[in-house]
């Protein structure tokens, strides 16, 4: 009986060093965590967010060429279209696209929240082809479930870290 119950003893004191480790660990992830608020990240997203003064900056991938294509920017809230750039003979590879936040008449729209779009023509068939967008880290959380950090960004959406294609200042 004495050794069953050093036995026991022995592994209560193991279960405690695990969850001790596992304190420590959801500790340096959390302080790892708080290091990002503030950073932004980029992302598969139609939503990207114009500072004042700035571009709006997206990029889409092109798997192969197309006839021609369209950048629109919408408004987030109104849906409200406020840019369309067209293109003509698109060569496959990377897209960079911005809008430079004017309207027409040359004014300053406000730095605000956008919905980007980017639709191609091959063949006389259109498809959206996804965007890579910017956006600010705004807060950190722990996911109990399946105990990771989760990032929260500007747009409300809650990610895991494998969603994040960069982390930048």
């Amino acid at each position: 009986q004495l050794a069953q119950f050093s036995s026991l003893e022995a592994m209560t004191g193991v279960r405690a060093s695990v969850e001790d480790m596992a304190a420590d660990t959801k500790s340096d992830k959390f302080l790892l965590g708080s290091s990002l608020i503030g950073k932004r990240i980029e992302r598969v997203s139609t939503l990207v967010t114009r500072q004042p003064g700035q571009p709006l900056e997206s990029v889409g991938q092109l798997l192969t060429d197309a006839d021609s294509g369209v950048f629109n920017v919408y408004d987030a809230k109104t849906d409200e279209l406020v840019s369309s750039e067209k293109f003509g003979q698109l060569r496959a590879g990377r897209q960079e696209l911005s809008w430079d936040g004017l309207e027409a008449e040359g004014e300053e729209i406000p730095a605000a929240q956008y919905r980007v779009e980017f639709l191609v023509d091959e063949d006389g068939q259109t498809s959206a082809v996804s965007l890579v967008n910017r956006q600010l880290i705004s807060a950190v959380s722990w996911d109990q479930s399946n105990e990771s950090l989760q990032i929260e960004v500007e747009d409300g959406s809650v990610l895991g870290m494998a969603e994040v294609e960069r982390i930048e200042n």
